[in-house]
């Protein structure tokens, strides 16, 4: 999680969120985030039906040889690999 820092924060601002934030049981900075929250109508989700980050990077690479299903990506082991000299 982020963390924020707010400058020349009035004190009588700051002591009405302490206010509130008692009268909520809430610590000063989780008061803050259920403003914050609130007024932002909340964390962002994904839209309704439409496939998680994962699932459409998975989509995009199947059947490619570079995917993540099952004899889509050949293991290379035991080979004799010579690796490039660089240095001229």
């Amino acid at each position: 999680m982020d963390n924020h820092l707010v400058l020349d924060l009035d004190p009588t601002l700051r002591e009405r969120l302490e206010q509130r934030a008692r009268e909520h049981g809430r610590s000063l900075d989780d008061e803050v985030q259920a403003i914050l929250v609130d007024v932002t109508g909340g964390v962002p989700t994904k839209p309704a039906g439409q496939p998680g980050l994962g699932t459409r990077i998975a989509a995009l690479f199947s059947g490619s040889g570079y995917g993540f299903r099952s004899g889509e990506i050949q293991e290379l082991r035991g080979g004799n690999w010579q690796v490039p000299d660089y240095s001229k």
